[in-house]
């Protein structure tokens, strides 16, 4: 031991280059293995894929700190209202709170019904319908035909036997759509038109009748079933609707049924009714049953003057017990109750941002299947 610590410097040193030597020849030996072997990949085994190392992390340099930013929360798109109808100054300009429609509507003057249920005079009750026949009938129609004794058109109405269509869906009632007046021409007078086109809608697609166009599109589809009972009115009235001359009780009651007896072939008719204001729940709930319709003529009362204006038409779409009215109006559902007052009876809506409305009469159509055919017209 102590002999080997003794040992002299010169051996010391030649140790010394043969560790040098040998730490050289194995670092040579790596670098030449790490060259040979490079990115040269070794053959996978059969069935293993072979692993693929993560690719190195970006440069990030190093920034100062900085506050962080709060997130802008995002902002709604604003929606955009469809355009406004054209309308003239002598119309009612009302905002609608009815959502994604014009929110200025208009209402056009027609001629008020005066209408009483008087049986067995020469007109029914104080209408232009003509009694066709005398007797008790189960339904009573509408017709426009040359009076026999004058040869000119006039409104009869004429009794008939036959039974009321049934509804085996009652429900499908509430599937009743709402249209807007304002998205079909001349809108000015078009609410009578628009509240057949509720109810015709509904026909055509619950079973009662075919539907008059087969097309797909649901726009084009009610526009061309619109275009037909705009047709049709004019047919009756002898001259197409126009911004001051809209539709009338007698021209939607013809019209309306002419449609039907064409789409289903004469098996089905609308029989008809009329009683003037005041109504009673018991009226409405009446006309919510089965396949029946009931459009109600309306005064609107101005919101600001509190004044009286144009003669509109609305859809009855259906009343609770309770007696909440549900009446389809310019592409909305108006809920509401019938009022009395001093001046008349009322609906007042449940929304106050929508007008009140003065009650004028209840038009009932009844969809029936006839027995029999008209009764003769005239003496």
């Amino acid at each position: 031991m102590e002999q080997q610590a003794r040992r002299c410097p010169a051996c010391k040193r030649r140790q010394g280059y043969v560790v040098e030597i040998l730490g050289v020849l194995i670092l040579a030996g790596i670098v030449a293995w790490t060259a040979w072997s490079g990115d040269t990949p070794a053959t996978p085994l059969t069935g293993v894929v072979p692993s693929i190392p993560p690719p190195p992390a970006p440069a990030v340099a190093l920034l100062p700190d900085v506050p962080a930013t709060p997130a802008t929360p995002p902002q709604p798109v604003p929606a955009v209202a469809a355009p406004a109808p054209m309308v003239s100054d002598d119309f009612f300009h009302y905002a609608s709170a009815t959502a994604g429609h014009p929110a200025v509507l208009p209402v056009a003057p027609s001629p008020p019904p005066v209408i009483s249920a008087q049986a067995g005079t020469t007109h029914y009750g104080d209408t232009q319908f003509l009694n066709g026949a005398s007797g008790n009938f189960s339904f009573y129609v509408a017709e426009k035909r040359p009076d026999p004794r004058t040869g000119v058109n006039s409104f009869f109405r004429l009794g008939l036997a036959g039974r009321e269509v049934p509804n085996a869906h009652p429900e499908t009632r509430r599937s009743m759509l709402s249209e807007f007046q304002g998205n079909y021409p001349v809108p000015q007078s078009g609410c009578g038109p628009t509240a057949i086109l509720d109810y015709l809608i509904w026909y055509e697609n619950f079973g009662l009748v075919p539907r008059s166009t087969k097309v797909a599109d649901t726009v084009v589809y009610k526009r061309q079933t619109f275009d037909l009972i705009d047709r049709t009115i004019g047919q009756v009235k002898g001259e197409a609707r126009n911004p001051v001359n809209g539709t009338n009780h007698l021209e939607m009651v013809v019209a309306f049924d002419r449609i039907m007896q064409d789409l289903s072939q004469g098996r089905v008719r609308l029989g008809f009714e009329i009683k003037p204001a005041p109504l009673k729940d018991a009226d409405l709930l009446r006309v919510t049953t089965g396949f029946r319709a009931g459009i109600v003529s309306v005064q609107l009362q101005d919101p600001k003057t509190k004044s009286l204006l144009g003669y509109h038409a609305v859809s009855v779409v259906g009343e609770d017990t309770d007696g909440v009215i549900v009446l389809a109006n310019w592409g909305g559902y108006w809920a509401g109750r019938l009022v009395s007052r001093p001046d008349g009876q009322w609906f007042i809506p449940s929304d106050p941002k929508n007008a009140s409305m003065k009650i004028v009469a209840l038009l009932t159509l009844i969809p029936f299947t006839p027995s029999q055919p008209p009764a003769k017209v005239g003496p």
